[in-house]
């Protein structure tokens, strides 16, 4: 009999292993919004934003988010948490969902809060997303539904065609974060009435300087630090210090080790 030939597989689905890999190897739970905002950026999203609980937005549960401040400032300071469209349907829903799948209705000049969030959203540059309900059920067999919102800032086209296929996919990783979460922080606080519903509005990682992205780039495709040095126009040691405050910033073991994640991070493209 002839040699099996090896199982190839997609590049959705080495994608999804990836992923699904990146955030089963996080064993600290102060790591866990990091690793999703890595992996949602990896796939085109600007940022994330996860609700422990349906209506956290609303009774002071939990929210850990990577959006824009000033997005989020607007978002509380409007009221719009307990009119957003995308949260008042996904508590009905257990199927994942775009953000333009939702009915608005004709907009007039006295625009709906539901309206407004949206219409806002546009305005800070959040041209669509992704809506993952999470529903599950704990323990002590109660209900606990939480939903992951995904903010797509790319171009619509895009959207249509790199993050609307994946949706599924993108379903099952959230789920994968969330219960990876879950193992770290069982009994999760809820912070108390009129307190801040937002544990953490969370770095979305470190920013790298113009040479050091230089230098990296340069090193994802294969060059050394003397060849680098010649194509900048500096010196070797020059090179070898921004990989080595590169590597500090990324926190990363090595030269390869940072070109791993700066590529994983899409800092800068091989």
């Amino acid at each position: 009999m002839g040699q099996a030939m090896p199982f190839a597989r997609s590049n959705a689905e080495v994608e999804y292993l990836d992923a699904l890999t990146a955030i089963e190897s996080v064993d600290r739970a102060e790591d866990m919004p990091a690793v999703l905002q890595s992996v949602v950026h990896a796939l085109g999203f600007d940022s994330y934003a996860y609700l422990d609980g349906a209506t956290a937005a609303v009774d002071g549960g939990r929210v850990i988010t990577t959006v824009s401040r000033d997005w989020l400032e607007t978002y509380l300071a409007e009221g719009f948490a307990e009119h957003d469209p995308c949260t008042v349907r996904a508590r009905a829903s257990n199927a994942p969902f775009l953000w333009n799948q939702i009915p608005l209705g004709e907009i007039d000049r006295r625009p709906t809060l539901a309206q407004k969030t949206m219409l806002t959203a546009r305005e800070y540059g959040y041209v669509d997303g992704v809506i993952l309900p999470l529903h599950t059920v704990d323990a002590a067999g109660k209900h606990v539904g939480n939903i992951c919102s995904l903010f797509w800032k790319g171009s619509e086209a895009d959207f249509r065609t790199q993050a609307q296929p994946r949706m599924r996919r993108l379903h099952l990783i959230a789920g994968g974060w969330a219960e990876k979460l879950a193992t770290f922080d069982v009994t999760p606080q809820r912070s108390p009435a009129g307190a801040s519903i937002f544990t953490g509005l969370y770095d979305r990682g470190p920013k790298l300087r113009g040479r050091e992205i230089d230098v990296l780039s340069w090193a994802a495709r294969g060059k050394t630090a003397a060849e680098t040095a010649v194509i900048l126009g500096i010196g070797t040691e020059t090179v070898t210090t921004h990989l080595a405050n590169a590597s500090k910033r990324l926190g990363a073991t090595n030269k390869t080790h940072a070109v791993a994640i700066a590529v994983h991070r899409r800092l800068v493209r091989p």
